[in-house]
């Protein structure tokens, strides 16, 4: 199993369906970049199920369970999504009521959920391009111990940080 071969193939896939231009030489950071800028520029401003889910719970009644007893329910949806992912129920269910515990529970700690998982995007954009260039080869000639060990220095590095 190539990982970025792999990842490369998605991005093609998914820039094709979209019908965003790229070039076939473009290397993988790029091809990703491409992506991310298409998703948030056309489909995140259209579709915003995080933000739709956080007006949905802010509809609710304001009889809010503590930031303990939502911490549980993610928890919970987790464990139902392990299950799930392990063939006991519904993967795509079980992630989609994982993500609105998710928000929920940001909620009851005062954390905008749409800001944060956009910055945990540009974090990992951030970290694969440290990876990149920390890397002394090419990253698919890189083994996985190796890629392991370049993700948790690129997580260090000052330049991943920002």
């Amino acid at each position: 199993m190539d990982f970025q071969a792999d990842l490369r193939r998605f991005a093609l896939e998914q820039l094709e369906h979209y019908g965003v231009k790229y070039r076939k030489k473009d290397d993988l950071t790029t091809l990703l970049i491409k992506l991310y800028t298409f998703f948030e520029k056309y489909i995140v401003p259209r579709e915003r199920e995080v933000l739709m889910a956080r007006e949905l719970e802010e509809k609710l009644p304001r009889l809010p369970p503590s930031v303990r007893e939502a911490l549980d329910k993610l928890a919970e949806e987790v464990d139902e999504f392990r299950r799930a992912a392990c063939g006991d129920g519904d993967p795509e269910e079980e992630l989609g009521d994982l993500l609105f515990a998710a928000v929920k529970a940001g909620r009851f700690l005062g954390l905008d959920s749409e800001q944060a998982l956009t910055r945990a995007c540009d974090k990992f954009i951030r970290r694969f391009r440290t990876v990149e260039e920390l890397a002394p080869r090419a990253l698919k000639e890189c083994s996985l111990e190796e890629l392991e060990a370049l993700w948790a220095q690129a997580k260090s590095h000052p330049e991943a940080q920002a």
